[in-house]
């Protein structure tokens, strides 16, 4: 079988995908059957040439990781414009938003601060603000069984009680 072949059988592993699948995207395939076509696979996976080439693309990758660190802002910046630009043309618009939202951020336009909101305060909230308290409050608090309305519902008979009589 051609090198390249192999080459590229090694690049498809690297990538994610099963050896069956690199063998079909790499090799001719038309003759074989199944169990052919993941036996020849699992083969050429242990050959000397695949296992190498395997390693030398990890290894390239993690010096490409390092020159990540010359990363700036500009760069993410054209990468979430071409991000946009494709959201936009496929309509997709929570992409679009999610895209607007980290330029923001990346401008310092947004915070990534969560509510500050006092114990003592939460008597005197309107409801989004006690809406954001929930969010906010939801995985971080264990859930609660409701409580029994038995309390609730004694003072409203105690209240009912009184209601008819004159108060002299």
């Amino acid at each position: 079988m051609a090198l390249d072949n192999k080459l590229n059988f090694a690049k498809l592993i690297y990538e994610g995908f099963s050896a069956t699948e690199a063998f079909r995207r790499s090799f001719d395939h038309s003759k074989y059957t199944y169990e052919t076509i993941r036996a020849r696979a699992s083969q050429i996976a242990k050959e000397k040439v695949v296992v190498e080439e395997i390693e030398r693309l990890k290894n390239e990758d993690s010096k490409s990781i390092k020159k990540v660190e010359n990363y700036e802002v500009s760069h993410a910046m054209e990468e979430l414009e071409k991000a946009y630009r494709i959201a936009e043309r496929t309509g997709n618009a929570s992409s679009m938003i999610k895209t607007t939202e980290l330029k923001a951020r990346l401008h310092g336009l947004l915070k990534n601060e969560k509510p500050e909101i006092k114990i003592s305060t939460v008597s005197t909230l309107d409801i989004k603000d006690l809406i954001t308290l929930k969010d906010f409050l939801k995985d971080k608090v264990e859930v609660i069984e409701p409580v029994e309305e038995v309390k609730l519902i004694e003072d409203a008979e105690i209240i009912n009680s009184t209601d008819g009589e004159d108060n002299v």
